[in-house]
């Protein structure tokens, strides 16, 4: 379906915008008829419904208020709907472990017990916080936050104010006249062929939700599109 719809886009467009906003539609038209939208429930936030998010909302709005003309009144307002929300969220949280625990206890009764261990487990497990170490000059492993931000500090301030980066600045705009005259050549239909194929599966798609899928399953015509895009740019 993706070969057909970009087979029957025009061929006559030279503009790079255009030609990917034909390769897009492509795509995305024969996507829409032939896949159906999935997603996968998180289910550590399956408490957190449209009331919440339309509460939260509402104190955000409020509190915008406050930062650009803070009275006694909207101070108040704010904080009404501040206990409002911290109420509503933890009601919801307990209704939703509530409904965790019957769901265990059902399972029991049902001698499902592969289900009623899951049940446990994701109980027991709570929420897990995960740590971030690096390495240091010395090859040291930096766990602490304010440790990372000193790190990150003397990296950044080497890299841009350091001898050696004004050495590469220098030689590069020495060069920079040679490059100018070299034309990078695009890569042929057979090696755009062989790029997509190697596309990783099941990874999240950019903004244009365009998964890796749906290019490597896209046909010759939309190969060809994409080779006449990157001669092109």
């Amino acid at each position: 379906m993706v070969n057909d719809w970009v087979a029957g886009e025009r061929q006559d467009t030279e503009d790079i915008e255009d030609l990917w906003l034909e390769v897009k539609n492509g795509i995305k038209k024969a996507s829409s008829q032939s896949t159906q939208e999935t997603w996968k429930e998180n289910k550590n936030e399956r408490w957190f419904d449209k009331e919440c998010e339309e509460e939260l909302e509402k104190r955000t709005t409020l509190r915008l208020k406050i930062l650009k003309n803070e009275t006694e009144e909207s101070l108040m307002a704010y904080k009404e709907q501040q206990k409002i929300c911290k109420r509503l969220l933890r009601e919801k949280k307990r209704k939703y472990k509530e409904r965790q625990l019957d769901e265990i206890e059902e399972n029991y009764k049902n001698k499902e017990i592969r289900s009623m261990y899951q049940g446990f487990k994701q109980e027991k497990k709570g929420y897990q916080s995960s740590s971030v170490f690096y390495k240091n000059e010395k090859g040291e492993l930096v766990g602490n936050e304010e440790k990372h931000l000193e790190l990150w500090q003397r990296y950044f301030d080497e890299l841009l104010n350091g001898e050696e980066n004004g050495r590469m600045i220098e030689e590069n705009l020495n060069k920079e006249d040679i490059h100018d005259e070299e034309e990078e050549k695009a890569p042929s239909l057979r090696e755009v062929k062989e790029i997509i194929k190697k596309l990783k599966n099941n990874k999240s798609p950019g903004e244009d939700q365009i998964t890796a899928e749906l290019l490597k399953y896209g046909g010759e015509k939309l190969e060809e599109k994409i080779q006449k895009l990157l001669e092109q740019i």
